[in-house]
């Protein structure tokens, strides 16, 4: 059977209702990748399974071919390695709030591997940021690597591990609405030691079948989702947290208040323009924002420094964020990143601009 009529057969069962199979999706997904496959069937694909109420499931059996078909990186010696990576898609405008909390874990000791890529719903997107301010988002792999054993941080550009999406990417740009590659992008870290992850939802329904992946593979995990649609923790509206450890999850909601934290608006951490989600971004870390958006990125850090294990409790983690902040490290660790893979003078440049220092 053709790449096309692999597919084909899936989208025709799925559309007649009938049971697809673990190996009948999986040579559907992985025949997404041929190139003898037309543009049609990738696309007829995306938008059949775009009508379905995605499970575990479907889920695994995705993500699985996707990792087959990446490139993997295993750093050594380095301890947990963590990410921090949301699923977007919320429409809020809000500014790089996992960027910097991932800067801020960093600087507590955690090794980051922080996966991500361009905007896709967002003002301004994790490697939009990162390269805006000097950094090279094509470095060889080696030395991503090397970014993460030697200064516990690296920024993994999704297309340069994942470079068989581009295709589908182009495809899914084109279709102009989300698809099942958003919610599984930041379950594909490249990492094959991940220990931990915070995972951010803006959509609550997808918690059961997320939590659930993450335990069947053991991920150590923390999924995060604000009632405003945030995919964040947020000091804007209650929220829900579902702690992921072995085969367990813990659901607790989140007030705010309870974490000392006090309510803003959303427009509070809300930015108008690209440049202006660049300047929050660097004022949190270093130091310079005001309280809404500080607040927004230290419940965030918070969370991740309870997945690296530096902390129990979100209060402790918010403590402890507060103090790397004043204590410039969240800096350092920037500075120390933009050395190493990119151009220091562009991040310099833009302290004098926003008067960072």
């Amino acid at each position: 059977m053709s790449s096309n009529d692999q597919i084909q057969s899936v989208v025709r069962d799925y559309q007649q209702r009938k049971y697809v199979s673990d190996n009948a999706l999986e040579m559907a997904i992985g025949s997404m990748f041929a190139e003898n496959v037309s543009d049609q069937s990738i696309t007829s694909l995306l938008l059949t399974l775009n009508r379905l109420t995605i499970g575990v499931r479907e889920l695994k059996v995705i993500r699985e071919v996707l990792l087959r078909n990446s490139i993997r990186i295993t750093p050594k010696n380095v301890g947990d390695i963590i990410d921090n990576c949301g699923t977007g898609g919320d429409m809020l405008n809000t500014f790089n709030i996992s960027t910097a909390a991932s800067i801020i874990i960093a600087s507590a000791g955690c090794s980051v591997a922080k996966h991500g890529n361009r905007s896709s719903s967002s003002l301004c997107g994790s490697a939009d940021f990162f390269e805006f301010i000097g950094l090279n988002l094509n470095v060889p792999i080696d030395d991503i690597v090397t970014g993460i054993e030697e200064i516990g941080f690296a920024f993994l550009f999704a297309p340069h591990f994942h470079p068989k999406l581009k295709r589908v990417a182009n495809l899914r740009k084109r279709l102009g609405i989300k698809t099942v590659f958003n919610i599984i992008g930041p379950l594909c870290n490249p990492c094959t030691n991940l220990f931990g992850q915070v995972i951010g939802l803006s959509d609550a329904k997808l918690i059961p079948a997320i939590s659930s992946l993450m335990s069947s593979i053991k991920i150590r995990s923390i999924l995060v989702n604000s009632n405003d649609g945030l995919d964040e923790l947020s000091n804007t509206s209650n929220g829900v947290v579902v702690y992921v450890k072995n085969s367990t999850s813990i659901v607790e909601h989140f007030n705010p208040n309870d974490v000392g934290i006090k309510f803003a608006r959303i427009q509070d951490v809300q930015v108008d323009s690209f440049e202006d989600s660049i300047r929050a971004t660097l004022e949190v870390i270093y130091g310079k924002a005001k309280k809404p958006l500080e607040d927004m990125v230290v419940i965030n850090s918070a969370v991740g420094l309870v997945v690296g294990g530096k902390t129990k409790t979100l209060a402790e983690g918010i403590e402890i964020s507060r103090d790397l902040i004043i204590s410039k490290k969240p800096v350092d660790k920037l500075s120390e990143l933009i050395s190493m893979h990119g151009n220091i003078n562009k991040l310099k440049q833009l302290e004098q601009k926003y008067n960072l220092k």
